[in-house]
C-alpha cells in the first residue's frame, strides 16, 4: 500500500479561512474542495488518486499536511 497524504486539524480551511494551496500544488488532483453551505470549502482527499508525492506538504502555509510512512 502506498503512502497517502493526511490533512490535520490545523488546516486553515477547517478554521474557516479560505485556503486551497494544497489543491493547487497537487498534480494528481487528489485534493478537492467541494462547496460547503455556511462555510469555506475544506479539502477532501481522494486516497486512490494520491500518489504520496508530498507536493501538498511543502505548499501548506501552516504545515497541516503530512504523508505518514506506510508499514
Amino acid at each position: 500500500m502506498a503512502a497517502v497524504a493526511a490533512v490535520g486539524d490545523q488546516c486553515l480551511a477547517r478554521r474557516q479561512v479560505d485556503c486551497r494551496v494544497c489543491g493547487d500544488a497537487c498534480e494528481a488532483r487528489a485534493l478537492r474542495f467541494p462547496p460547503r453551505r455556511g462555510g469555506v470549502p475544506v479539502p477532501v482527499l481522494d486516497a486512490a488518486a494520491c500518489t504520496g508525492c508530498g507536493a501538498c506538504v511543502g505548499a501548506c502555509p501552516v504545515q497541516a499536511i503530512g504523508v505518514p510512512p506506510t508499514a
